[in-house]
C-alpha cells in the first residue's frame, strides 16, 4: 500500500531498540497527535505522535537542548540504536552495488535531488523559470557538478557513485561535464526503477 510502512524500509536493529507498537496494542491505545517537539515534550498523554520536517533534519532543536555533544557528533550512532535495512531493501542495495561494482568503503556517493528540491534550490529553480531562457539544466547542472566535486574531495583516489531522481541530469554530468572523464557510477533515476 502507499505509502509503506516504514518497515518495508527500516526495521530495528538486533540488540538496537524496537520502536514497532505490538500488533496486541494496535488500535487499542489512544495516541493524541501534537503538531510539535514542545507540544510533545510538554503533553501529558502516555502517547503522542507528531510529525516534525525539518530541514536541518533536527539539529538545531537537538544542540540547542543537547547537554551531551552535538547532533553531528551522535546521529549517525543513534540512527544505528533504531533502525537497520529490511531484509527485501539489503537484499536490493547488495545486488545494486554488485551490478555496479562498488565495495563497501571503497566509494563515496553524491545524491542530488532535482524534481523535489529543498526550498531554497526551489526558489532559484523558480526564479530562473520566470527570467526564461533557463533550463532545467542550467539550475541544476552547477548544483549536480558541485555535489560530484565535493564526493571527489572527500575520497579522492575512490570511485564516486550519483544518484538522483533526474536521469537527464546524470547524463548531463556523466557526458558533458568536466567529469565526463572521470571515475564516476551512474545511479538510475528513481522514477524508471
Amino acid at each position: 500500500s502507499r505509502p509503506c510502512v516504514l518497515e518495508e524500509f527500516l526495521v530495528p536493529p538486533q540488540g538496537g531498540i524496537d520502536w514497532r507498537v505490538p500488533d496486541f496494542l494496535v488500535g487499542d491505545i489512544p495516541v493524541h497527535f501534537v503538531p510539535g517537539l514542545e507540544q510533545a515534550e510538554n503533553s501529558t498523554d502516555r502517547f503522542v505522535t507528531g510529525t516534525v520536517q525539518l530541514g536541518d533534519a533536527g539539529s538545531e532543536y537537538f544542540d540547542e537542548n543537547s547537554p551531551e555533544g552535538t547532533f553531528n557528533s551522535v546521529s549517525a550512532a543513534i540512527f544505528k540504536c533504531f533502525f537497520t535495512m529490511s531484509d527485501p531493501l539489503e537484499q536490493q542495495v547488495n545486488a545494486s552495488m554488485a551490478m555496479l561494482g562498488l565495495k563497501p568503503r571503497q566509494y563515496t556517493a553524491a545524491h542530488i535531488r532535482a524534481r523535489y528540491p529543498s526550498k531554497s534550490i526551489q526558489g532559484q529553480k523558480e526564479k530562473a523559470d520566470k527570467e526564461g531562457n533557463h533550463s532545467f539544466l542550467d539550475t541544476f547542472a552547477d548544483i549536480g557538478i558541485n555535489a560530484v566535486n565535493c564526493a571527489f574531495h572527500l575520497q579522492p583516489h575512490k570511485q564516486v557513485y550519483l544518484a538522483s531522481d533526474s536521469h537527464h541530469l546524470v547524463t548531463y554530468i556523466l557526458h558533458n561535464s568536466t567529469y565526463a572523464t572521470k571515475r564516476i557510477k551512474e545511479g538510475g533515476d528513481s522514477s524508471t526503477n
